[in-house]
C-alpha cells in the first residue's frame, strides 16, 4: 500500500459547499486523520487574512498545519506562524491591468483589509463581492496604500468581454486564471501552487509521493501534477484530466471525506503520521 503522510485540499468547491461551509461528515474524517499524524493542509484563491478569520469563525484553528492562499501566492505555517510571499503585484501594476480591462468595458477589484475596492460598478463585481462575501466599494483605488501589494487582480464583467479581453490579453508579466463564467483573475506569471506546496513539504517533513492533493480548479495543477492528485466532481475537464482521480461527489455532498473513506476500504492507501516532522 501506498503511505499518505499529508492532505491538501482546496477550500472553495472542495471540502466548502457553495456557502464555505465544510459538511460535518468531512470535517470528522479529517478529524480522524489528524489525531493518526496526518497532516493537513487547506488552499484557496483567497488570502491566508481571509482563511485565518474563516477558520477561527468555524472554531477551526489549529485543525490544518498550513495554509496557501491567492492560488500560490501565499504561505503560512500554522505552528510556527511564519508567513511567506512569494510573488506580488505594484500598485502601478493593477493600474496597468484597469486600463487595459477598461477597453472591454471591464472593472477591477483588488482586496484590502477585507473588503474589495473596485474601479467602477458593474452587477457582475457586486455578485462576485457578495458571492465571497467582501464588502465592495466602488470608487477606484484611491483609498488603498500606494505601497500595497497584490497577489491577484480580480476582473469582472459579461462572458462576452471576458472572452475579448482575454483573447486580446499580451501582458507577459501575468497570466489569466479562470475562477468562474463570470469573471476572471490576472496574477503574476511566476504564480505556482507547488511552489507554496514545497514550502510545507519542506517544514513538515513531507515528500510529494505520499501527498494526496485535492484540486478543483487550474491553479491546483502544478501540485497535482507532482503530487497524488484527486480532481473534484465539478472541476474543470482540463484538472480532471491531469489528475489520478475523480471524486464521485462535490464538496457540499462531502465528496472528499467520501473519497477518502473509499480509498481506505480499497486498502490502496496507507494514512499515517510523517516519519519526521520538522515544526
Amino acid at each position: 500500500m501506498t503511505e499518505i503522510n499529508a492532505i491538501v485540499a482546496s477550500l472553495e468547491n472542495g471540502l466548502a459547499n457553495q456557502f464555505i461551509d465544510i459538511p460535518p461528515a468531512t470535517l470528522s474524517i479529517l478529524r480522524d486523520l489528524k489525531e493518526k499524524g496526518v497532516v493537513l493542509a487547506l488552499t484557496s484563491s483567497r488570502s491566508i487574512v481571509w482563511l485565518e478569520h474563516f477558520l477561527e469563525s468555524k472554531q477551526l484553528k489549529g485543525m490544518f498545519s498550513f495554509l496557501i492562499g491567492c492560488n500560490g501566492a501565499q504561505y503560512l505555517n500554522c505552528k510556527t506562524r511564519q508567513r511567506s510571499y512569494l510573488v506580488s503585484l505594484s500598485k502601478e501594476e493593477l493600474l496597468e491591468i484597469a486600463k487595459n480591462a477598461a477597453k472591454f468595458n471591464l472593472v477591477c477589484g483588488v482586496g484590502y483589509h477585507n473588503e474589495i475596492f473596485f474601479n467602477g460598478f458593474s452587477p457582475w463585481a457586486l455578485n462576485y463581492a457578495l458571492r465571497i462575501y467582501r464588502f465592495p466599494h466602488f470608487t477606484g483605488f484611491d483609498l488603498i496604500d500606494p505601497a500595497t501589494t497584490f497577489s491577484k487582480v480580480t476582473i469582472a464583467g459579461s462572458k462576452k468581454d471576458l472572452r475579448k479581453f482575454e483573447e486580446a490579453f499580451d501582458m507577459q508579466k501575468f497570466r489569466i486564471l479562470h475562477p468562474s463564467s463570470a469573471n476572471l483573475e490576472v496574477i503574476p506569471a511566476k504564480t505556482n501552487m507547488f511552489d507554496a506546496l514545497k514550502l510545507g513539504m519542506a517544514q513538515f517533513g513531507l515528500t510529494a509521493d505520499k501527498i494526496l492533493y485535492f484540486g478543483e480548479s487550474e491553479k491546483d495543477q502544478s501540485a497535482m501534477f507532482h503530487t497524488i492528485g484527486i480532481a473534484m466532481k465539478s472541476a474543470p475537464q482540463s484538472v480532471k484530466d491531469s489528475a489520478r482521480r475523480v471524486t464521485k461527489y462535490n464538496g457540499a455532498q462531502n465528496g472528499i471525506g467520501y473519497q477518502i473513506n473509499l480509498l481506505r476500504m480499497e486498502k490502496i492507501y496507507v494514512f499515517r503520521k510523517p516519519d519526521r516532522e520538522k515544526a
